[in-house]
């Protein structure tokens, strides 16, 4: 009996293991581009992350100021209407003590 033996594929001649070897270099070259091109995006990604959370600390920080800033104005607003009705109120005091004592009552005669 014979025995059989798996033949091994052979290149046929130096240009097809040119070609094969081109194509070799020129995977490797696109994986090194491939990689390059990962590792600036995950630099991109990071400093993106970076900038994220410096932009979320001055939100909070803005918003907090806002809220001591509202809160004098709202105070500045209330004092405001304090003195104008205040001043409204005397001037119409003034006015009801003058009528009630008669003094007005004499300019219009």
């Amino acid at each position: 009996m014979r025995e059989i033996r798996p033949r091994s594929h052979t290149i046929g001649n130096d240009s097809d293991v040119k070609h094969l070897q081109k194509q070799v270099e020129i995977t490797v070259d696109i994986m090194h581009k491939n990689i390059q091109l990962g590792l600036i995006r995950a630099e991109n990604l990071d400093d993106l992350e970076r900038r994220s959370c410096e932009m979320e600390e001055k939100a909070k920080h803005f918003a907090q100021i806002s809220r001591g800033v509202r809160q004098t104005y709202w105070w500045e607003n209330a004092k405001t209407w304090i003195i104008a009705i205040s001043v409204v109120m005397i001037i119409i005091g003034i006015i009801m003590i003058l009528i009630i004592f008669g003094i007005i009552n004499k300019f219009f005669d």
